[in-house]
């Protein structure tokens, strides 16, 4: 089993989901690909918001986001999130089961401001940040998940 850290933690934040999440795994023999599958394995049992499926990869392993219809949400992942990626993977996952944003909203964005006002961090349809990525600090209080800097430290 995987250290996630503060276990609690993270399934106070799968319980904000508002749909549930897939996740395509595409494994292989290499270390990366048996490391992916292991790591999702594990990470799924953690709430029963997060559906997985596996296959055999046609490439470079990774893990795929999909949303509860099972149409995919653009992202991929080519390593076992830790440390930053894991934060970045949460994230992922938490857009992914919440309002999200929708395209004509970001095409506008996109418009009005440029590609210098990227990245353009939404919660719950609403805009905490643009411009910079966040800290741990800010993404534990937007996620209102206390201990997560010291839950990615671990990573």
């Amino acid at each position: 089993m995987q250290d996630f850290g503060d276990v609690e933690q993270l399934k106070a934040l799968f319980a904000k989901f508002a749909s549930h999440v897939r996740l395509k795994v595409r494994y292989d023999d290499s270390d990366l690909g048996q490391g992916i599958h292991s790591f999702i394995q594990d990470f799924c049992q953690l709430s029963d918001k997060l559906l997985w499926e596996a296959e055999e990869a046609r490439g470079i392993p990774g893990i795929e986001i999909f949303r509860e219809d099972g149409s995919p949400v653009g992202i991929v992942y080519h390593a076992v999130p830790g440390g930053h990626e894991f934060q970045s993977f949460l994230l992922a996952l938490y857009n992914t089961a919440g309002p999200g944003q929708e395209q004509e909203v970001a095409g506008e964005f996109l418009r009005q401001n440029g590609n210098e006002a990227l990245p353009r961090i939404l919660l719950d349809g609403k805009k905490v940040l643009n411009g910079r990525f966040p800290t741990n600090d800010e993404i534990a209080q937007w996620l209102e998940v206390p201990n997560l800097p010291k839950l990615l430290e671990k990573k």
